[in-house]
């Protein structure tokens, strides 16, 4: 909590010494365990949860009245794994769905005000994906080939829809989740 708190201080004191307005927020902060469903114990799942669900609960209190103020938009990353997961990601698929679901629940109540959307990636070359692959190409490789671009993404895609769902111009999307 500490940690957040001065995060969130950091990032005001920031836009204070720039003169700028906070306009949106992207929660993308993720933990991933995998393991079997029986293994996993509370405490890894109070630290996952902590993570992928309550730190962009508490990252969007706490700048909610400058996204008002700004008519601002956040943005949610979420993850495949809610509607098609896979063995041994169940915590992970859990703490996304949530995310989800607090993503158009904010969409309802501060839609007039703030905008709330989310990105749902399949794959995407991250160090959290490359991990979980160290030592195992082929596996890689066969992921590719699951994708319809025979590709796993990249950053910049996740970035690119971002953008596309920050500008201000899309004052309608509100509630959305782009699956990429």
């Amino acid at each position: 909590k500490e940690v957040l708190k001065n995060l969130i201080q950091n990032i005001r004191n920031y836009f204070e010494a720039s003169n700028g307005h906070l306009n949106g927020i992207i929660n993308n902060a993720a933990l991933q365990i995998i393991k079997p469903f029986e293994e996993i114990s509370s405490k890894e799942w109070d630290k996952l949860l902590a993570v992928n669900l309550i730190a962009p609960v508490e990252l969007s209190k706490a700048f909610m009245p400058d996204l008002k103020r700004n008519r601002g938009s956040i943005i949610n990353i979420g993850s495949i794994h809610i509607n098609l997961t896979k063995p041994l990601f169940s915590s992970y698929a859990v703490s996304k769905g949530a995310l989800k679901t607090l993503t158009q629940s904010l969409a309802v109540e501060f839609g007039d005000k703030v905008r709330v959307n989310m990105i749902e990636p399949a794959a995407i070359e991250t160090p959290m994906l490359l991990e979980g692959f160290k030592n195992d190409s082929k596996n890689l490789d066969y992921l590719k080939k699951l994708h319809p671009t025979k590709m796993i993404g990249d950053p910049d895609d996740i970035a690119n829809a971002a953008l596309f769902l920050m500008d201000h111009n899309q004052k309608f999307l509100n509630g959305t989740s782009l699956q990429l």
